[in-house]
């Protein structure tokens, strides 16, 4: 009869070595991605639960963003509309003295009425070519249009806080 040699402990040495291994693995994998469930073995409950924050987390990340980038459009209607309103109040000042017709001559007057028209065609200017994203955000282009099933005859009080020019130049 012809007998076998095994190493027993050379074998119980492998199987450890192996248990080592995949122990290295496991922790090497959670430290370079530095979450400690990666996949489904690790917690399959909290795993779900990790997935749903991620989510959750990209999204309010691009919420921030979006958020932000409007931030910056408002922006940069403020600042348009603020050189508006200046050239606003300069005008009114000027049709102001303007009305003084007993301290103003014809020549004065018609020197301010150049000024407004100037002033008018800046505003047409700025309003034309105020731009955020290559969207004109002034021209009435961005109109904003009411959708409802309601009709007009049931609205009994209405209010109505702006004017929207659309398209026209007037």
């Amino acid at each position: 009869m012809s007998r076998i040699n095994t190493n027993i402990a050379s074998m119980n040495a492998l199987h450890n070595l192996s248990q080592a291994n995949k122990s290295l693995n496991r922790s090497l994998e959670r430290l370079s991605s530095g979450t400690r469930i990666n996949r489904g073995g690790d917690a399959p409950a909290g795993l779900v639960i990790s997935e749903r924050l991620r989510a959750q987390l990209a999204s309010i990340k691009q919420a921030t963003e979006n958020t932000q980038r409007a931030s910056n459009m408002v922006s940069t209607a403020e600042g348009a509309l603020s050189e508006v309103n200046s050239l606003l109040v300069s005008m009114k000042d000027l049709a102001l003295e303007a009305a003084n017709s007993g301290a103003l001559s014809a020549e004065e007057v018609t020197a301010n009425q150049a000024q407004i028209d100037s002033a008018v065609d800046s505003i047409n200017r700025i309003a034309n070519s105020t731009k955020f994203a290559s969207k004109r955000l002034l021209n009435g282009s961005l109109d904003y249009t009411l959708s409802t099933n309601t009709p007009l005859s049931a609205l009994q009080n209405l209010t109505i806080f702006g004017l929207e020019f659309g398209a026209t130049s007037t």
